[in-house]
């Protein structure tokens, strides 16, 4: 993984790993809980809900402002990309990692992170496998604000579970989805404020049998 997305990181020679077929079948949302972690030596208990390294949703995005917010919008990677072209600004490498989190067992949130952070995500597969069956300690390592703030990821069990008990990954490419999947002339009109958005319903809930007695954590 490491080695495809620092190549997609330096040129523009095709389009990332596509989920347009996945974008069709499942609804994608604009709304979206984050995972955050706000003073130094905060911590929280998750599982990650990832069986192996290709499952991990990474982007190559530019970040836009649609109606006042801040959103993110996929890189063509193309030499005409539009955001790239009017925007003067090299794409960014994102990771969003979805996880579920101890205390907040009913919702998936999502983690972001930056390029650096690929080798970190990276040796827990090499480690220990398939993530899903492993509950994990996040842990933060910097000030509220501080912009050197790192995170330690510590191994705090394996614990088998079926996957069928883990809440379903959303997707998150599609036309307004959390990550918006454009062509040229809706760029265009994304950056001129011209573009209306259609605001797409949060499809994130437990698809499972939930009178089972399943304890995630």
């Amino acid at each position: 993984m490491a080695k495809k997305q620092e190549a997609q990181a330096t040129e523009y020679k095709g389009k990332s790993r596509s989920l347009k077929e996945a974008a069709e079948r499942h609804k994608a949302t604009a709304n979206n809980e984050f995972f955050t972690l706000d003073d130094d030596g905060d911590s929280a208990i998750v599982r990650f809900l990832y069986s192996n390294e290709d499952e991990i949703d990474w982007f190559v995005v530019h970040e836009v402002e649609v109606g006042g917010k801040k959103r993110w919008v996929q890189c063509t990677e193309e030499p005409d990309c539009t955001c790239c072209l009017k925007l003067n600004k090299r794409p960014s490498l994102k990771l969003f990692l979805q996880l579920m989190q101890k205390g907040k067992e009913d919702v998936v949130l999502t983690w972001e992170r930056g390029q650096k952070f690929i080798p970190q995500i990276e040796s827990l597969f090499e480690q220990y496998g398939d993530i899903t069956q492993h509950i994990f300690e996040i842990e933060r390592k910097g000030k509220k604000g501080d912009q050197y703030t790192k995170y330690e990821i510590h191994h705090v069990s394996e614990s088998p579970i079926d996957p069928d008990d883990l809440l379903e990954r959303q997707v998150f490419l599609a036309p307004d989805g959390f990550i918006m999947e454009k062509t040229h002339e809706e760029m265009e009109k994304l950056l001129s404020g011209n573009y209306q958005h259609t605001r797409v319903e949060n499809p994130v809930k437990r698809d499972r049998d939930t009178k089972k007695d399943v304890e995630v954590f």
